[in-house]
């Protein structure tokens, strides 16, 4: 833990001089600098229509073709977890927090083909009745009504 704080007191002063000097660590100074990079190369500005498709193909989360992915792969960006960290992250979530609930949500809609929305707080069921439930506190690793929600099918 210690060393993730130690970290994060580097970022946090390299921010307060530089931002740019966290090109290889924070999401929005890597895409930032890819930006400028793209619009300076091709000699164009923010309001051309390439600028936003940039945007969106940067946060791509197909391994393929998100450009992030790509400049991970090229050694561009500095990781602090590897993919396989990420991919039993997603299918074993944190017990105690709101990620449980999300998790047990969507297990539920998966297994029984029903369409749904989550978020960072809240859960849809797309259903004849669109039932939303917000889920406020982060450290709440369980909800009655999405235990029932789910018990009701």
């Amino acid at each position: 833990m210690s060393d993730l704080l130690e970290r994060w007191q580097a970022v946090l002063d390299r921010l307060s001089e530089d931002p740019m000097a966290c090109a290889r660590e924070l999401d929005w100074v890597i895409k930032k600098e890819l930006i400028h990079s793209y619009m300076a190369k091709k000699g164009i500005g923010f309001d051309d229509q390439r600028i936003s498709m940039l945007d969106l193909q940067y946060h791509d989360i197909r391994q393929d073709r998100g450009l992030y992915n790509t400049l991970s792969r090229q050694g561009h960006v500095e990781r602090l977890t590897s993919d396989q960290v990420i991919e039993e992250a997603m299918i074993a979530p944190p017990q105690t927090t709101r990620a449980k609930i999300r998790s047990d949500f969507i297990k539920f809609a998966n297994e029984r083909n029903k369409s749904y929305d989550v978020g960072w707080s809240y859960l849809k069921l797309n259903d004849r009745y669109q039932r939303t439930i917000l889920c406020k506190d982060p450290f709440k690793p369980s909800d009655p009504r999405v235990e029932e929600m789910i018990g009701s099918y």
